[in-house]
């Protein structure tokens, strides 16, 4: 559930990022968030990107992945000249078995950018809460934006117009108009026979 560097940034485009892992490609590719450790940055000054797509493109010795990124902490993406080189970390936020996973395969990778033989990063208590609180308030605004807008949709379509609800120009007056013309065509002598009993005697 800590900080386990195991991979590096080979390559950055706009938001999109190769990435020598020390695990399964395919393990890393299949989590949601990475821990960020930018180039030039202090070791404890993690950043956490969102993986919005991950795609395998090798497995074996030197795992390759390419994976698009996002901003998950409310700190903005990074340029690609900021990623180039940042090494990975899982993070507390990813479940266990993963972040376990991550580690134990790692551990075997040979490779430099892999970071097999990295230490897990301590960051102080005071370090990791302020991470784990401005995660927090991210996704927190992040859903609030996400309501506010569905609420609007909403409105929006309680008050759009129903057109098959719309009575065509002329309609009432052309109702009115064949009701007056019945009226006409009534014979009332009849009615009123049978509402004074007189039709049922006859």
């Amino acid at each position: 559930g800590g900080f386990v560097p195991f991979g590096s940034v080979v390559a950055a485009r706009g938001a999109t990022v190769r990435v020598v892992v020390g695990c399964a490609a395919g393990l890393a590719a299949s989590l949601p968030s990475w821990g960020v450790n930018l180039r030039g940055d202090q070791p404890w000054h993690v950043r956490l990107l969102r993986v919005t797509r991950a795609a395998v493109l090798r497995e074996g010795e030197t795992p390759l992945v390419q994976a698009t990124l996002a901003d998950a902490d409310g700190r903005g993406l990074p340029s690609a000249e900021r990623l180039l080189r940042a090494t990975l970390l899982t993070t507390p936020l990813l479940p266990r078995p993963l972040s376990a996973a991550v580690a134990l395969q790692r551990d075997m990778a040979p490779g430099a950018a892999q970071h097999g033989r990295s230490s897990p990063l301590a960051l102080q208590k005071q370090e990791r809460t302020r991470f784990l609180q401005r995660v927090g308030e991210f996704e927190r605004a992040a859903t609030a934006r996400r309501v506010a807008r569905e609420e609007e949709a909403e409105v929006a379509e309680a008050d759009r117009v129903d057109e098959r609800a719309v009575l065509a120009p002329g309609t009432r007056r052309q109702a009115k108009v064949g009701a007056m013309a019945e009226m006409d065509d009534f014979e009332e002598e009849p009615l009123q026979k049978w509402l004074d009993g007189e039709e049922g005697s006859s």
